[in-house]
């Protein structure tokens, strides 16, 4: 409906999918080809490159996170924030960095390490406006929370890319005008 109302081709993908694809493809395959971006923006969530391959899941609901719950019957409603997200999304960074950061450590290395443990990758990258807020000792209380919590090494960083969100938009919109070329599609 809106690429009719524009007139203009339309893709559309969530900003933390656009971003682990950004870091991905700027490393170039610098460490392996696995890489989760957990991303602290307006919504809490993961972005997943497994093989090489973006990961959307079957009902495009891969990596949220913000949705995980470490509480005794929790639920969750798509129309609200999820457990997670409420105790450590942007809201409550914007509102108190300092004192919200020994939360958001704890609440955050629990959720990384249970992604860890189930997709079994090393490569983590912890983004987005709350993480810029934070600043550096978000990575280094998460790397040493997570020293105790993973069964084998695991590492976050902040990202190596400027702009993962938008390198990531990038190789999707060319990547999809390739496929309408070699289709023979080159009128879409």
């Amino acid at each position: 409906e809106l690429q009719g109302r524009l007139g203009l081709p339309v893709l559309i993908e969530k900003d933390v999918n656009a971003a682990v694809l950004g870091e991905y493809v700027y490393r170039r395959h610098q460490e392996s080809k696995d890489l989760v971006y957990f991303s602290l923006g307006v919504g809490v969530g993961a972005g997943l490159i497994l093989d090489g391959v973006l990961r959307r899941g079957r009902s495009n609901l891969a990596g949220e996170i913000g949705y995980l719950s470490f509480e005794r019957g929790g639920s969750a409603d798509p129309s609200r924030p999820g457990w997670l997200e409420s105790r450590i999304g942007y809201a409550t960074i914007a509102s108190d960095p300092v004192g919200a950061l020994e939360r958001i450590l704890e609440d955050l290395a629990m959720a990384i390490s249970c992604v860890s443990a189930t997709l079994d990758v090393d490569t983590l990258v912890v983004g987005g406006r709350g993480a810029e807020i934070l600043g550096p000792a978000l990575i280094q209380g998460l790397n040493s929370r997570l020293k105790s919590l993973c069964l084998s090494p695991v590492v976050c960083s902040s990202p190596a890319c400027p702009d993962p969100g938008v390198v990531g938009a990038a190789r999707i919109v060319t990547e999809a005008r390739l496929d309408q070329l070699l289709a023979g599609d080159a009128e879409s």
